[in-house]
Parts: C-alpha cells; structure tokens; sequence
C-alpha cells in the first residue's frame, strides 16, 4: 500500500509552507477457522513513512508490528454449527452423485428395452417370411390338385389371396423392424456418426426363461435405498435439520470473547526496526467481551419456525414416497412373474396351433380339407408365435424393469 499526501501547512512548528508525506506499508496475515467456531489470527505489518515537517526528529520511520489474535463466540455461532455450510455443500455433491447414477441406471434400461423391441420385431418378421412360405406350400398344393383335376379355380385364387396378404405383412413387419433398429441406434448414440448408423445391428443376446425367484422384501428395501427420489428427499431432509440448526443459532445472542497480544518496533532504518522487534521493548494486549442482544421477537425467530414446519411436511413426504416404491416394487415383481406364466401359457398354445396347421396343411393334400381352413390355421399359428414372441420379450423387459429399479 501507498499513499502519498500535500497540504499547507496550518503550523508554525512544521517550519514549511507546504507539508507533504509519504507512506509505504507492507501487511501480511494468516487465520485458521477453528472447530469451536472461533478465528486465530497472526499479523505482521511493516511500514515506512517520510515527512518535511521540522518537529520529526527521525526520517524516515520505520515501524513494524506483530500481532496475535483469536476470537471466539460464546453463545451464537458457537461450536458444529460453523460446520453447517461445508456438510449443506456436501449434501449437493452427493444429490448430483445421485442423479448422475440415476441417468446412467435410466439410459442402461432404455438400450436394454429397445433391444428386445428389435429382437421382437426381427422374430415376427422371421414369422411372416416362414407364413408366407407356408400360404406358397398351399398355393403350390391346389394348383398340382387343379392339374389333376380334383382342385377348384376358386381354390388357386384364396391360395393366391393368401400368399398376397402374407407379402403384404412381410412388408409391415420389415418396416417396424427398421424403426425399431433405428431407436437402439439412437440410444447407443450411433446417430453421431453416419456410417455406423448405416451398420446393420447384430443381435447375439436371447431372452433367458429362467424362473425368476427374486425376494420380494429384500427387492422392495433394495428399491428405496436405489430410487434417486427416495435419496434426494433424504438429502433435503438433511439439508433442513441443517438450516434449523443455523436458524436456531441465529436467536441465540450475540456473545464473543476476543483477545490480541503484539510486539511493535520503531526505528531510523529496517535494521533498527526488527532489532526493536525482537527485543520485545514494544508490547501490547488487549482482551473482553462483547454482547449483542434482540431486544423483543426478531425475522430469526420466524425462520426457526418456519424451518421446523418444512421438517415436519418433508418427512411427511418421504414416508409418503417410501409407500409408492414399495407399491412400485410390489407391481414389478408380480409383472414380472405374470410375464414369466404368460411364456409357458403362450408355448403351449404355439404347440397346439402348429400341429392343427400341420394336420389342415395334409388334408388338405388329400382333399380333405379347403384352403380357407388352411388359411384360417395358418392364421391362428401366426397369433399364437407373435403372442409367444410378445410373452418372452414382455418377460426380458419387465426384469430390466425390475433391476432398474432395486439395483443399487
């Protein structure tokens, strides 16, 4: 620091017209918080300072001071309290842990379910091709019938009939296909490069039918201790008993103890300075109490209250919010095991439609059967596949789902 300073001179033992000076000063300090909630404090300071004024018998001066102080509250501001701002600061890192971990858990399930909605979509499209080979198999029957005389034109044409409509579901199918392609290459990012987007997805995974035998209470407290909601209320709880706690401290009255001790020196030079310094021949100490009380009921007092309210209604919430996931929990697993008796339920069905197909599919070579009734067979083959299909990719997602939600 520097200051320079003219002015006239109002003075007849300054001996000049004009009075100038000139001061440099030079301060350097440490503080270190202390857990109590006090500061401890060192100073030294050194200075130089050079006036034209006659009465100076020392020009320049040197001086220097080293001064010790420490502070501490009493009553307000006293103790953890101090802590409060570095655990509040805390809490937030780990509430943007946790919505990170949520992000990572929420996109892991997206790719997951859009895989099997590929999976899905290129096994009812494999059905549809193998349909179609099926209505061309019948097609092929009733024009070697027509040939040998025991067939019907009408027969050729439902055949026909036939065979069109099942082209024509091969093309529906190949499109949901695409689109469902397209969306797993959107949740893995693909779309950020336009020649892997061009890539054609290879499918390794099969769905597992494994009985699913997932501890129903143990899921449910795996799924609170996961869910980013149920934590971030936790979190806010925290931060609450925080902030009560420093509005508390804030009605509290004002009570500080404070002392200092220091060694000056003065001299013609730097030298002579720091000698005196150290010599001690300067001292100095200072102590006492200072005291601030509210007089009647202050805004300190309002925001206590009004901080133990929002306690009250946040817990309220978060039991609130442990209820839903439990419900949540609860739904899920019994999907889960649903979808798994839907596989069972849905194979069997798939086994009896394909032996009716296979039996209308030979009377029909022996003239036993209509082509309508082929057709109709053929149909209900194809239901109970996309069913089938439906059941075991509804059972993948659901534990998907499921892990989503209890996997920590």
């Amino acid at each position: 620091f520097h200051q320079s300073d003219r002015a006239p001179s109002i003075s007849t033992l300054e001996q000049v017209q004009n009075t100038t000076s000139n001061s440099q000063a030079l301060t350097l300090g440490l503080s270190q918080e202390l857990a109590s909630g006090g500061r401890l404090g060192l100073e030294l300071s050194n200075s130089r300072s050079s006036s034209n004024v006659a009465f100076r018998t020392i020009d320049p001066v040197y001086s220097s001071s080293l001064s010790l102080n420490f502070t501490q509250p009493l009553m307000r501001g006293r103790g953890a309290v101090n802590q409060a701002g570095l655990e509040l600061a805390r809490n937030d890192l780990e509430g943007t842990r946790v919505d990170l971990e949520d992000r990572i858990r929420s996109l892991r399930a997206e790719v997951g379910l859009a895989y099997w909605d590929l999976f899905l979509a290129r096994a009812n499209l494999e059905t549809r091709h193998q349909l179609h080979a099926g209505a061309q198999r019948v097609l092929e029957t009733v024009r070697t019938r027509a040939e040998m005389g025991t067939g019907t034109r009408n027969s050729i044409l439902q055949a026909e009939v036939g065979v069109a409509q099942r082209q024509e579901e091969i093309v529906v199918a190949e499109g949901i296909a695409e689109t469902a392609e397209d969306q797993l290459k959107a949740s893995c990012a693909l779309d950020r490069d336009p020649a892997a987007w061009d890539l054609q997805l290879l499918l390794i995974d099969t769905p597992s039918l494994a009985p699913f035998d997932a501890d129903l209470q143990a899921g449910i407290l795996r799924a609170r201790d996961a869910s980013a909601g149920y934590r971030q209320n936790q979190l806010l709880l925290k931060n609450l008993e925080l902030q009560i706690a420093l509005a508390h401290d804030r009605t509290r009255p004002d009570v500080a103890l404070s002392a200092s001790v220091g060694l000056s020196g003065i001299g013609a030079d730097y030298a002579d300075n720091m000698e005196v310094l150290g010599k001690a021949d300067g001292r100095s100490w200072g102590g006492g109490v200072n005291l601030s009380l509210p007089l009647g009921q202050t805004s300190d007092d309002a925001r206590y209250e009004q901080r133990l309210l929002e306690k009250q209604r946040r817990a309220v919430d978060l039991e609130n919010l442990e209820l839903k996931i439990s419900q949540q929990a609860r739904n899920q697993h019994r999907q889960v095991r649903v979808n798994y008796q839907r596989t069972e339920a849905a194979s069997a069905a798939v086994r009896l439609a394909t032996q009716n197909f296979d039996d209308q599919e030979a009377r029909l070579a022996l003239g036993m059967s209509t082509v309508r009734e082929v057709l109709d067979a053929q149909d209900d083959l194809a239901s109970a596949r996309t069913n089938h299909l439906q059941a075991i990719v509804d059972y993948s997602k659901a534990l998907i789902l499921w892990n989503q939600l209890t996997e920590e």
